[in-house]
């Protein structure tokens, strides 16, 4: 069996979407994937494909067939007007069935002219991008929309040798996983890129510190134990994530795969929290700070990182 899938996409931004419908952000694109078979798009195009505008349709959806209101009533909850219903089905690498209903800006594009082109233009990213694998068919939709709703958060704490990534380097981090037993972590120890200080060494000899490996290997090996131990989306939590995530995040870029805390590889799209805001939020005063809940800074960052962890999860829970 091949990929067999109905959706709706569009580009246009909505606010109006519900966490308990089934949909995605890829690349700009809301992706709302639907519970039918080609059969039933067909009909539905069938039936719809006979109006000239969304807004006949919306006016006349209590005459439509069942299939057909349920679509409507979504497109018309989400306030969008122009967007692709399609079908894709295929077996053995090869297209059976392949249906598109196209709206453009209210107007029901029925004949194959430009305003045709233009639609499909505007999908071109979609088609050329996406992870087919992910929208293989709805089962498999639906998997991965509830992995996503999941969650796992990494608390991370960095010792670096200054306040910005290549002019000085990251000498440790220490990263925990937020569970009742905190006692899944990870210590990196990177070989400076820099002979620039302002920091210090925290506590570690020169001697050492050159002895630590290559940033490339332990990033590496960071990156696959998030993969491991990530269920859901991983979170990055630091107390300080502006400087914490700026190390992180550049190592990542610099001598990994990608970061694992950002989506669709898009820094603008990063999953990181700051433990100083969410006490300010718990508690509705800006002016306070969390560090009175800390006690002293370790030389081990993983022991930094445990202790902020227990401080995380005493505000959140």
């Amino acid at each position: 069996m091949g990929q067999n899938i109905s959706m709706i996409v569009t580009k246009q931004k909505t606010d109006n979407i519900s966490k308990d419908i089934i949909h995605f952000i890829d690349y700009n694109y809301l992706v709302l994937p639907l519970d039918l078979d080609g059969f039933e798009v067909e009909r539905i195009i069938e039936e719809l494909v006979q109006f000239d505008t969304l807004e006949n349709i919306i006016n006349a959806k209590n005459k439509l067939s069942s299939e057909s209101k349920k679509v409507i009533n979504l497109i018309d909850n989400l306030n969008i007007n122009t967007f692709v219903l399609s079908h894709y089905s295929e077996h053995g690498d090869m297209p059976i069935d392949v249906f598109d209903f196209i709206v453009k800006e209210s107007k029901v594009i029925k004949n194959k002219t430009n305003d045709v082109e233009d639609i499909l233009n505007y999908f071109t990213d979609f088609t050329n991008d996406i992870d087919f694998e992910k929208y293989w068919n709805f089962k498999r939709c639906l998997h991965h929309f509830n992995k996503e709703k999941e969650k796992t958060y990494f608390v991370v704490e960095v010792k670096a040798s200054g306040p910005i990534p290549s002019d000085y380097s990251m000498i440790a981090f220490g990263a925990v996983i937020v569970d009742n037993s905190l006692k899944r972590t990870f210590y990196g120890k990177l070989k400076p890129i820099s002979n620039k200080s302002i920091y210090g060494h925290h506590g570690l000899s020169e001697i050492e510190i050159q002895k630590f490996a290559e940033p490339e290997k332990v990033m590496n090996e960071f990156y696959e134990w998030i993969s491991i131990n990530s269920i859901g989306k991983p979170i990055f939590v630091s107390p300080n994530n502006g400087f914490d995530y700026r190390f992180i995040s550049w190592y990542f870029h610099k001598y990994s795969i990608e970061n694992p805390f950002i989506e669709n590889n898009n820094e603008y799209n990063n999953n990181s929290i700051n433990i100083n805001d969410i006490y300010k939020g718990r508690k509705s005063n800006l002016d306070l700070n969390w560090k009175n809940l800390r006690g002293k800074e370790y030389t081990n960052a993983v022991d930094d990182a445990i202790q902020s962890a227990k401080i995380f999860k005493q505000i959140t829970e």
